[in-house]
């Protein structure tokens, strides 16, 4: 990702495979915020006022400290939390299965947890990871980037995968025992289960056990889990059958 200013306790870099809307990173020591471009207010993450006025006067929004809604404030170094805390890595470790990763976090909502992350959606769908893709550049190189803010191989500045990219592909995923819970938190029997995922009954045990689960069926899990109605009516077998 290119970093297009370093500040004395900060810098701003750009992600061209990022979200809408178009914004840049502010990345220090302690703080990352994304900073929408067009208005130059934050739109979530932590910073210090000091290095917002400091940005936004360098992105031509003139030298003064403001809060996330424009409004004027004399307290410049104080670390002001919009939205969410943006993910921070702490470690990283190839996982032993292709383009897989093992990582923990210092920040953000999946802190304190070890994921084991899946990075091919990333990496087979631009085309700038192609050394990874065909071993230019050996995937297994992976180390944490600067300050925790992405997955980096050293040496070669594009190939980096921002903090966020990894946490929402984390979120993805699915374990055995995040599984289990699903069936327990929706009350789904095995039959309910599978019907609602379209898959057999006795995958649906499986999953809820010890077999790996595709990313496809967690992303199903992902989306029912604000869809199913939770209330009386799914009844059969306990679902602690499939536990």
């Amino acid at each position: 990702m290119p970093t297009l200013h370093r500040f004395d306790s900060f810098r701003i870099e750009v992600r061209s495979r990022d979200h809408n809307p178009p914004h840049f990173h502010m990345i220090g020591l302690n703080f990352h915020a994304l900073v929408d471009i067009r208005t130059l207010q934050v739109i979530e993450g932590t910073y210090s006022r000091s290095a917002l006025a400091e940005a936004l006067a360098w992105a031509g929004g003139g030298p003064r400290h403001c809060s996330p809604n424009g409004a004027v404030s004399m307290s410049g170094t104080e670390i002001v939390t919009v939205g969410r805390r943006l993910p921070k890595l702490a470690t990283v470790a190839p996982a032993g299965k292709p383009f897989t990763v093992s990582v923990t976090w210092a920040e953000g909502e999946r802190v304190g947890r070890t994921d084991s992350v899946d990075l091919a959606p990333v990496i087979f769908t631009f085309k700038v990871f192609r050394p990874l893709r065909d071993g230019t550049v050996p995937f297994e190189s992976v180390e944490i980037g600067e300050r925790g803010a992405a997955l980096a191989w050293a040496g070669h500045p594009d190939l980096e995968i921002g903090a966020e990219s990894v946490e929402e592909l984390a979120a993805e995923t699915m374990t055995n025992h995040d599984f289990a819970a699903f069936l327990k938190r929706n009350r789904l029997t095995l039959d309910a289960a599978a019907a609602h995922l379209g898959i057999a009954r006795r995958l649906v045990a499986y999953y809820a056990k010890e077999r790996e689960i595709p990313r496809h069926i967690a992303l199903a899990c992902r989306y029912l889990d604000g869809e199913i109605d939770k209330g009386p009516g799914d009844g059969g077998r306990a679902v602690s059958e499939a536990a």
